[in-house]
């Protein structure tokens, strides 16, 4: 069979792909990119048996279907290197070798049956339990770049290693922590058919984050009690559900915190960078001290002599406070969430602190947790 295609094309949709390909599979047929290619169009499929890419595209106008299974690396890295042109590929039905042609070159490599090739999970609806979530494309972006910075990366309680989604009534909400940081956000920008939750697994999460960010409209999540489903117009996902009971995180959540400071936030950003430079690289402690509407930040590392104090100005409203954070924490908090100023909700040194948005967006509440660091008298 023979096939005309775009190396760009091809490229873009294998690079989409690429991010179910295992570094280290647990079976050989993993390596491989599966193309199911049935008169002119050609389904494309990665798995590494926990999360599996499905995309679609024309694959030349030949009548007739073949499935066989690529060298994805083999492939990526002969695409990443060439130009912008036309290819003409040649499968063997036979043998299954390939041949690609380019203007000037050739490349020759065998392929796999496709039958070899896992078949892809499917969802289970024998007693009704799928859960079905239309919403934009934007908002499922948002959810995941406002929490996956705060899943844990301890394996010893798995259900922390991913984001919790949650659906009730026309609210979907996202929460992510590991303890020492927690982030939720939750959106009204949905259409569900019933209430229920999951937990995604971070590598999903990383994959699907890097493909919203170069799609738009609308999208679909279905998942049933085993795996998740989301469909996008470009390509679908199906990754197998993280097992295990997600902590209380409501129970942890700030209810009264009376001192507000509120500050903008690309400012706190630019002072906490300067000023953690002089941190000890271990703590990464930073001391903020905050009184009539001044907020100071200082730190120092005893072992190489180095300190610093900076100061910016802000709203307040409560008692002088001093208290410590691992700055690097707080820079993931102040990163993901999008306002140009903040409100920090505090109670004493020992307390967690709340983050939230000086302006509630219209149809998002965020709201994010962070333990301090004790503070050492001087």
């Amino acid at each position: 069979m023979n096939f005309k295609i775009s190396s760009t094309e091809l490229s873009n949709k294998l690079q989409t792909l690429s991010h179910a390909i295992a570094s280290k599979p647990t079976m050989p047929i993993l390596e491989n990119f599966l193309f199911e290619i049935n008169n002119g169009i050609a389904t494309i499929t990665a798995s590494d048996m926990e999360l599996t890419l499905t995309t679609q595209m024309p694959f030349g106008n030949n009548e007739g279907s073949i499935s066989i299974a690529i060298n994805a690396n083999l492939l990526l890295d002969t695409l990443k290197l060439s130009d912008e042109e036309t290819l003409d590929i040649e499968i063997n039905e036979t043998n299954l070798s390939v041949v690609i042609k380019t203007a000037m070159g050739r490349y020759n490599f065998i392929g796999v049956r496709g039958d070899e090739f896992p078949t892809n999970p499917q969802l289970s609806n024998e007693n009704g339990d799928i859960c079905k979530v239309e919403m934009p494309v934007e908002e499922l972006l948002t959810g995941i770049n406002s929490t996956l910075f705060a899943v844990s990366a301890e394996t010893l309680r798995p259900a922390m290693t991913a984001i919790y989604f949650t659906t009730e009534e026309n609210n979907v909400t996202f929460v992510a922590t590991d303890a020492q940081k927690l982030s939720k956000i939750s959106t009204d920008k949905a259409v569900i058919n019933n209430n229920g939750s999951f937990l995604m697994p971070s590598k999903a999460a990383n994959a699907l984050k890097n493909i919203l960010n170069k799609s738009t409209g609308d999208l679909k999540i279905e998942f049933d009690k085993k795996f998740i489903s989301v469909s996008l117009p470009e390509c679908s996902i199906i990754t197998r559900q993280v097992e295990g009971k997600y902590p209380n995180y409501n129970s942890v959540i700030p209810k009264n915190n009376p001192n507000i400071l509120i500050v903008d936030r690309i400012a706190l950003i630019r002072i906490i960078k300067r000023v953690g430079i002089y941190a000890n690289p271990t703590t990464r402690l930073v001391k903020f001290d905050v009184q009539n509407n001044v907020l100071s930040l200082s730190t120092q590392n005893f072992e190489f002599a180095t300190s610093a104090v900076d100061a910016m100005p802000c709203k307040y409203e409560g008692q002088q406070m001093a208290i410590g954070f691992r700055y690097t924490f707080l820079l993931e908090e102040l990163q993901a969430i999008t306002c140009d100023e903040v409100k920090i909700h505090l109670a004493d040194q020992t307390h967690a602190v709340l983050i939230t948005p000086a302006e509630v967006e219209e149809g998002r509440n965020h709201s994010m947790l962070l333990m301090p660091l004790l503070l050492h008298d001087d």
